[in-house]
């Protein structure tokens, strides 16, 4: 009698403890508070209200920031990583904290999940972050940074364009040290790419990593799109574009790349349609195609 009447006190004592804590809850979720007091509530030790605290400021969009900002400068506050978090979360909306993120993504005092996290969250805002344009080309170009940051920037770096041509020589520059980060290298490649014609001064960089059959495959595919987006100013290209479609020791899909390019310089490739002929009769179809869709788009120009 004893243990049951101890095991019915013991079940009484969990619901009322449950009851009591979802009563918490629901007070916590509904009642409407300043904003300085939910920013308060992210360092506060129950869980429930941290994310009763998150979920408030991120409703709160664009109206939060200012007070998010004054939070995260203030010495010794608590929750700076939840503020950052909050920022990621709010993407265009926290526009106004680009300075402040700029700031700390140049200081290697602070903590590198930090640091990440406000590379990503310029990268989140987009557009609006172009004044961070500058500190994310020096995180790109500094190989003593973290890879994850530097890897970080340049995607960062490619949501925020579009990119001018003043950014054009520093991304050339990281291209041209082999020691460097192949990831990096491919993201800047990338952007090189989307840069189209206006990234036609690193054509001789992008053909020799073209050419160059030590670099890694990413890399060379991404070389190669970038000098296919330059188009007939791509010119300078030809031999070397020539030399890899006739080369079957050379990467399928480096050669159906180096077709396509052909293709898109239009009536300045007219050189290449001996070879291109040649090889339209090829038993591999993928290539095939390829390669008469670059001599029609050739020979229509």
């Amino acid at each position: 009698m004893r243990r049951f009447t101890l095991l019915l006190l013991l079940l009484w004592a969990f619901s009322w403890g449950c009851s009591t804590e979802e009563r918490d809850r629901k007070e916590v979720f509904s009642k409407e508070k300043p904003t300085e007091e939910w920013i308060g509530m992210l360092a506060d030790e129950n869980g429930w209200k941290r994310t009763a605290a998150t979920l408030a400021l991120e409703n709160m969009g664009s109206d939060a920031v200012p007070e998010l900002l004054k939070a995260f400068h203030r010495e010794g506050t608590q929750g700076r990583h939840e503020i950052l978090a909050i920022l990621y979360e709010l993407g265009p909306d926290a526009k106004e904290a680009v300075s402040t993120l700029d700031a700390l993504i140049k200081n290697r005092k602070e903590a590198k999940c930090d640091r990440f996290l406000a590379v990503r969250t310029l990268q989140r805002i987009g557009p609006g972050a172009r004044a961070s344009v500058p500190s994310l080309m020096g995180l790109i170009r500094d190989e003593t940074e973290p890879e994850c940051i530097r890897v970080q920037a340049a995607k960062a770096l490619r949501e925020i364009g579009p990119h001018s041509h003043k950014v054009a020589p520093s991304l050339v520059g990281v291209l041209q040290d082999k020691d460097n980060c192949n990831c990096v290298r491919i993201l800047c490649a990338r952007m090189l790419r989307e840069m189209g014609p206006e990234c036609k001064g690193a054509l001789p960089t992008l053909v020799s990593i073209l050419k160059n059959k030590d670099e890694c495959s990413g890399l060379r595919i991404s070389a190669a799109k970038a000098v296919g987006q330059i188009g007939p100013d791509a010119r300078e290209a030809l031999p070397a574009l020539i030399e890899i479609v006739n080369d079957e020791t050379e990467q399928r899909g480096i050669r159906i790349l180096a077709v396509k390019a052909l293709g898109h310089m239009g009536s300045e490739a007219k050189t290449a349609v001996p070879s291109l002929t040649r090889l339209s009769v090829g038993k591999d179809k993928l290539f095939k195609k390829a390669v008469q869709k670059a001599l029609s788009d050739i020979q229509e120009a």
